[in-house]
């Protein structure tokens, strides 16, 4: 498969910008997590930043349940947040009732 894609970007001159993969005939973005630098055209992103982990070529939260990454840690959601609420990324999107999620935290 890799012969392949060599052969069809170089044959039919199809080039992708930095920080972009080749995929299924696409110029695919690397993930904004991943290490700048490590979007290989082939593999996509090989090395992400702390706290995500490589998957089908982009870059996921490794942050545990309840958790969410807030730009420099992984940090555990408000007890306020329904329990399967808290987004890896986002934080918490839904809360108990007298409450509400703002800014991926809960506030009342």
């Amino acid at each position: 498969m890799v012969l392949v894609l060599f052969f069809i970007v170089t044959c039919f001159g199809i080039e992708c910008p930095n920080n972009t993969f080749f995929d299924n005939g696409n110029c695919v973005v690397c993930s904004p997590y991943c290490v700048e630098g490590k979007c290989d055209i082939e593999k996509g992103c090989v090395e992400c930043i702390n706290h995500f982990q490589e998957s089908n070529k982009l870059c996921e939260s490794s942050c545990e349940e309840n958790k969410y990454y807030d730009g420099d840690n992984c940090v555990d959601c408000s007890q306020h947040c329904i329990n399967g609420y808290c987004d890896k990324l986002d934080g918490c999107t839904l809360c108990q009732r007298g409450y509400l999620a703002f800014n991926k935290v809960v506030v009342i």
